[in-house]
């Protein structure tokens, strides 16, 4: 079975409620462990600081979507009832200041937060009060709007920027 095809399977049966969403996400990090290590591999390198900082400052508005991450995860689950969805959409605004406001949508619930950003290094940096703590993302450009973020190594997103 593809790799595709083995993701497609655990989402569909998520859906149906016939896996757990423990399980996606046990998937979603297995699967997202060597996608950092393919990009280096294929010439990709992250993005410095002073870039990340550019597009932060400049006011940009990202779009994911896609299974969920801990952290997707993590928000659901203290800030709405019921947040056991397996697939969202999330639009996060960053404001120059250093303020960023975000919404997500998934199949169950919606949500929004109101949190921080900067930049450490080459990483972005952000807290959000639902989640409690700062969590910092190495990030690399992959097509002409196409961006992913990585936490120790995992795939956490695939983004673009909509404004």
């Amino acid at each position: 079975m593809t790799r595709p095809t083995i993701v497609a399977l655990v989402l569909a049966l998520t859906g149906l409620g016939l896996a757990s969403c423990e399980t996606a996400g046990k998937l979603e990090g297995l699967l997202g462990a060597g996608a950092e290590q393919r990009l280096i591999a294929a010439g990709k390198t992250p993005m410095s600081g002073a870039e990340i900082q550019r597009l932060w400052a400049s006011g940009a508005t990202i779009r994911d979507t896609g299974p969920w991450s801990e952290t997707q995860r993590s928000w659901a689950s203290r800030t709405s009832v019921g947040g056991t969805g397996t697939w969202s959409e999330r639009t996060i605004r960053h404001f120059p200041d250093g303020r960023a406001t975000m919404e997500w949508t998934t199949g169950y619930t919606t949500g929004s937060d109101e949190g921080t950003w900067r930049v450490e290094g080459n990483q972005s940096c952000k807290t959000w009060p639902a989640v409690g703590h700062e969590r910092c993302w190495t990030i690399y450009k992959t097509g002409d709007n196409e961006y992913q973020s990585f936490r120790n190594g995992r795939l956490r997103a695939t983004w673009s920027v909509i404004k």
